[in-house]
């Protein structure tokens, strides 16, 4: 199985497309003999348009029975979304939404009062 490298594709994120999974990156980069090594992030990406190879694992069975393997995403567990969690944390974002303007404005108002005294204070 082949992939034509896109812009902006890295292991991590092939293997989150193809799997589900971006800790099977390192398969990808054992796949492809042919790619630079590098210390910190295993293989070294080709230009974008080269073509890699994708390991034999990756490449789930056509359920339809086809003949011939196709490549689908498969979710991971990483792509549920917890409803619960969201709404917890639109909760959160919008109470330090509500503390920073009412900080604001009082403020706002503390300047108005301190700036009315000293025009007085003037006057007098």
């Amino acid at each position: 199985m082949q992939h034509i490298v896109q812009a902006n594709d890295n292991p991590t994120k092939l293997a989150i497309k193809y799997v589900g999974d971006s800790k099977r990156w390192p398969e990808l980069c054992a796949a492809n003999p042919q790619l630079a090594k590098h210390a910190d992030w295993g293989c070294v990406f080709p230009a974008v348009g080269k073509s890699i190879n994708l390991p034999d694992s990756w490449a789930p069975v056509d359920p339809s029975g086809g003949g011939g393997s196709s490549v689908v995403p498969v979710p991971g567990e990483g792509a549920k979304v917890d409803t619960k969690v969201v709404l917890i944390g639109a909760a959160i974002v919008a109470a330090v939404v509500v503390f920073v303007y009412a900080r604001g404005k009082k403020k706002m108002v503390a300047n108005r009062r301190r700036r009315r005294r000293s025009v007085r204070r003037r006057r007098s």
